[in-house]
């Protein structure tokens, strides 16, 4: 087997497709090795290459099957609440309805929860579709110059009542003018406001989130920070395991622009950090 042969089946069994394949292009090899030899620099040269091919699909194996344990975790986590509710909900209904006086009041009550926990694990079926296209690389992005104060702002116009159906503030914190990037706007808008709904986590009734967007060496840094509630202690550092899925959806469309997604603890409460290159 010449050292082209051999160069000729490595290639066929990085491609094979299944074991059949990896079995055919074994006997091809096997059928030439007695017509000439091959320098053993050559061989294990080659089998370095399989090897560290091999090595990399493994690892990349790993990191596939980490994503998908983070993202039923998330689903998890983000149902939970929405099913309990449901649930003693329909349970409190039905002792109603068995019971001697029907209060037609509270019926109605019992409802309209069930109803929003309803809308509430239909969003997270949407989030759960979106955060799978964005990991598996199935969301369309285009890029363009944009105006980074804008974008920051449109995130904040769209995420005010949010906070406030929570019980909390948002707020513009410091804002660079004239710092430009190069995204997706809709999609960064969509990225932040998830990032929004991940620090309300932290916040919880009384707090305040506050978005900003400042330069940092090559970088513009849309930043939210979570502020404790007046009176309060403090807060918790943000928890990746209990982000949901809007904290994947958020990673995952920072990441998908070319960007990076930073978690940090600061004096005033903690804060993330979407950072993505400055545009000239």
């Amino acid at each position: 087997m010449t050292g082209k042969g051999l160069t000729w089946t490595a290639a066929h069994l990085r491609s094979a497709a299944s074991p059949e394949d990896v079995r055919t292009a074994i006997a091809e090899a096997a059928g030439q090795l007695a017509e000439s030899a091959v320098p053993a620099a050559t061989a294990l040269s080659l089998l370095e290459e399989i090897a560290l091919d091999c090595a990399s699909l493994r690892a990349d194996l790993r990191a596939a099957t980490r994503v998908r344990e983070v993202l039923l975790a998330s689903v998890a986590h983000d149902l939970r609440n929405p099913l309990n509710t449901f649930a003693m909900s329909a349970g409190l209904l039905r002792d109603d309805l068995e019971g001697p006086d029907f209060d037609r009041t509270r019926a109605l009550s019992l409802l309209t929860r069930m109803d929003r926990a309803s809308t509430r694990m239909q969003a997270l079926i949407e989030d759960l579709l979106e955060a799978s296209r964005v990991e598996g690389g199935g969301v369309e992005i285009t890029r363009r110059p944009e105006q980074a104060a804008v974008v920051a702002r449109a995130a904040v116009a769209k995420a005010k009542q949010l906070c406030a159906d929570k019980g909390a503030s948002l707020e513009e914190g410091a804002i660079e003018e004239d710092a430009l990037v190069e995204v997706d706007k809709p999609r960064t808008v969509e990225a932040l406001v998830k990032l929004v709904t991940v620090a309300l986590r932290t916040t919880g009734d009384g707090g305040a989130i506050r978005v900003g967007v400042e330069r940092h060496d090559a970088d513009v840094l849309f930043t939210i920070r979570a502020i404790a509630p007046r009176g309060a202690t403090g807060l918790a550092p943000h928890d990746e395991s209990r982000g949901g899925l809007a904290f994947l959806i958020g990673r995952g469309l920072v990441a998908a622009q070319g960007g990076q997604l930073l978690s940090e603890s600061t004096q005033e409460g903690p804060r993330m950090v979407a950072a993505f290159p400055a545009k000239s």
